[in-house]
């Protein structure tokens, strides 16, 4: 197994190294569960340099590995025991790190706060509020011809069969602050927006043009903003506004089994 050894770990970020050189694909990090199976948090990706949910971040150059706090629950990070698996090419299973915990480091009245406004939300939520259904590309799994271009590294399908196995989903807990309609002019004339602002306290990254369902009335809706509130350096809430798609829109054509 590979020791590691602590770079900084402050209110944000926990940041390690490895002590062995190692050469590998793909990293997963993992937190063990007593009694059941390993809980995968964060797959990174060696060749595109990505992870499918951006709280793994590897620098090639010191190979310093940051792992960012402000995207995970506070009652999965703190005195929980971690590690880091690696794979080759092929997925084979190259080697793991010894388990680690992550201490909280700073003002210890400042995660009480914050705790205390996570849980009164969601006690709150789960009366008067709703789920959402975050579906976000995945930007590790392959990705075949037809729906995506690898030179402009962008989709060039909405149709494409394989793109079930393309998408995340993650359901977080939802508060629908309010609905407007907002009259937009252009050359060709006018038109009506609707749009609805939602709050959470869940550590999705909700940037613009992300999709999500509201799993109450099976709406899509596309992210056109969105704020983050913090408490010191620790993020709390997410105010996010979404602009609500049509159903024939050729975008969410193939996430309407995903909402199922």
């Amino acid at each position: 197994m590979l020791n590691i050894s602590i770079v900084s770990n402050t209110a944000s970020s926990f940041k390690f190294t490895i002590g062995t050189q190692i050469t590998f694909a793909k990293a997963k990090l993992l937190l063990s569960v007593s009694g059941s199976e390993d809980q995968e948090i964060d797959v990174f990706d060696a060749t595109s340099g990505v992870s499918e949910n951006s709280v793994v971040r590897v620098d090639t150059g010191t190979g310093q590995i940051t792992v960012d706090l402000n995207r995970l629950p506070f009652d999965s990070i703190y005195y929980k025991n971690f590690n880091m698996q690696f794979f080759d090419v092929n997925d084979i299973f190259v080697d793991t790190t010894n388990t680690f915990q992550i201490s909280p480091k700073g003002i210890e009245a400042l995660y009480g706060i914050v705790n205390k406004l996570t849980v009164e939300f969601n006690q709150l939520a789960r009366f008067s509020g709703t789920t959402v259904r975050v579906l976000t590309q995945s930007l590790t799994a392959a990705k075949c011809e037809e729906c995506w271009d690898e030179e402009l590294g962008q989709p060039i399908s909405s149709t494409c069969t394989c793109s079930d196995a393309e998408f995340n989903k993650t359901d977080i807990l939802c508060k629908k602050i309010k609905t407007q309609s907002k009259q937009e002019f252009n050359n060709s004339g006018s038109k009506i927006r609707e749009q609805a602002v939602f709050q959470t306290y869940a550590r999705t990254d909700f940037v613009k043009g992300t999709i999500f369902a509201d799993l109450s009335d099976k709406q899509f809706y596309e992210v056109s903003d969105r704020t983050i509130a913090n408490i010191g350096s620790v993020r709390t809430s997410t105010m996010f506004i979404g602009i609500l798609i049509k159903p024939n829109d050729a975008r969410v054509s193939k996430m309407l089994n995903l909402i199922d």
